[in-house]
């Protein structure tokens, strides 16, 4: 299911994420701003735009590892990454666009991007494992202490769900950062203790102390 259209299921009903649920513990006036008034950002980060289409660009590469087929072409990527970047940008033409210090403008963004696709098609192998769901939509109902059901659900959209040669489910969640995550900051976020609920909730894994999570990232 494409991730805009899960989003749309998911606001019929009351729901939080991990996104909101860090936003609020960060900021809960960026949380207010953003999700309750839901006011127009006075300036956008290019990392957002960047992500989302570099996200894009891995989502076409794991569907054709789904679906069977060879490794989708670098070109291929490379053309999603770049329709997708410039219509985000001319979305929010009127927002000013923040720039970093390694994209300057749209073509070093373009740039940056080629490079990291690079990269990102050299080295991810999936040998040895089964791609389950590309931008898996899952949702949860949330429980109080006492185990009452509450009126919200948990959601999320998980980028990569695999199954490796024993049956055990592996998370991926790629990243796109100027530094690799450290460890210590990955086992401390909360996100890939959401995916395993949600995971659990719908029958993919049995409940256990433990999860098997992986993420991905990439310098910029």
């Amino acid at each position: 299911m494409p991730r805009n259209q899960a989003l749309n299921r998911f606001s019929q009903d009351l729901y939080v994420s991990h996104n909101q649920i860090l936003t609020y513990l960060n900021c809960s006036l960026k949380y207010r701003f953003h999700y309750v008034e839901k006011r127009k950002p006075e300036r956008i980060s290019i990392t957002l735009p960047f992500g989302k289409a570099m996200h894009a660009a891995e989502e076409l590469f794991y569907r054709s590892m789904k679906n069977g087929r060879n490794k989708e072409p670098l070109e291929a990527l490379l053309e999603k990454f770049g329709e997708v970047l410039c219509t985000s940008l001319e979305k929010n033409a009127s927002t000013p666009i923040v720039w970093k210090k390694t994209t300057p403008d749209k073509a070093g963004a373009l740039a940056m991007g080629r490079s990291m696709l690079t990269a990102f098609h050299e080295s991810v192998d999936l040998s040895g494992y089964a791609v389950v769901d590309v931008e898996l939509p899952l949702t949860a109902r949330l429980y109080t202490d006492d185990g009452l059901p509450t009126d919200f659900l948990l959601v999320g959209i998980i980028d990569l769900l695999l199954m490796d040669e024993h049956n055990e489910a592996v998370v991926v969640d790629n990243k796109t950062a100027a530094q690799p995550m450290a460890q210590k900051t990955a086992d401390n976020d909360n996100q890939m203790t959401s995916y395993a609920y949600l995971l659990a909730a719908n029958k993919y894994v049995f409940p256990t102390s433990r999860s098997n999570a992986g993420s991905m990232s990439f310098a910029s």
